[in-house]
């Protein structure tokens, strides 16, 4: 993810699912990341909903999430 890379992040994280190894909140904060830094700002709300819906978040992914809309400019959300 911090060469912007994130299809490639996205088939990792489904590789690790086909073969058992579940994604934790590092993951899932690593590919928030990476939408932030590519601008990918529907992806990182579809990522977030998942991982609350899941209770798969921490106080790093807030963080991470207030971050990316603050350096955005789209804090309104």
């Amino acid at each position: 993810c911090k060469v912007g890379n994130t299809e490639k992040a996205e088939g990792l994280v489904e590789t690790m699912g086909r073969e058992g190894v579940q994604p934790n909140e590092v993951t899932f904060n690593t590919l928030l990341k990476g939408y932030f830094q590519t601008q990918q700002f529907y992806k990182s709300e579809l990522l977030f909903d998942h991982m609350q819906s899941n209770n798969d978040f921490d106080c790093g992914t807030v963080s991470i999430m207030a971050d990316g809309w603050m350096s955005s400019g789209q804090m309104d959300r």
